[in-house]
């Protein structure tokens, strides 16, 4: 790889790296102050919109992949905790 592939990856896996992180924290502060799934939805959002418009395409959809995962791990998490089989 030349100098500015590497240069490109790099930056690319650094905004991964810090949506992911941002994911985590989110996650982390549902729990804390009790957030429900729209709430978490708009923050996820929040959080995929800034490298998507500034980052690739592939990062970006790599970032709505976990995200769309963490909504559906709440949602299916959520209906359990209400005695519910079928979400």
């Amino acid at each position: 790889m030349t100098g500015i592939e590497t240069s490109k990856f790099s930056r690319s896996a650094a905004q991964y790296v810090v949506g992911v992180k941002g994911l985590a924290l989110a996650k982390f502060a549902r729990s804390r102050l009790g957030l429900d799934l729209a709430t978490m939805g708009f923050v996820h959002l929040i959080l995929i919109a800034p490298p998507s418009m500034t980052g690739s395409i592939v990062g970006s959809a790599v970032l709505s992949i976990v995200a769309v995962a963490c909504l559906n791990y709440i949602r299916m998490r959520s209906a359990r905790m209400c005695g519910s089989r079928r979400p």
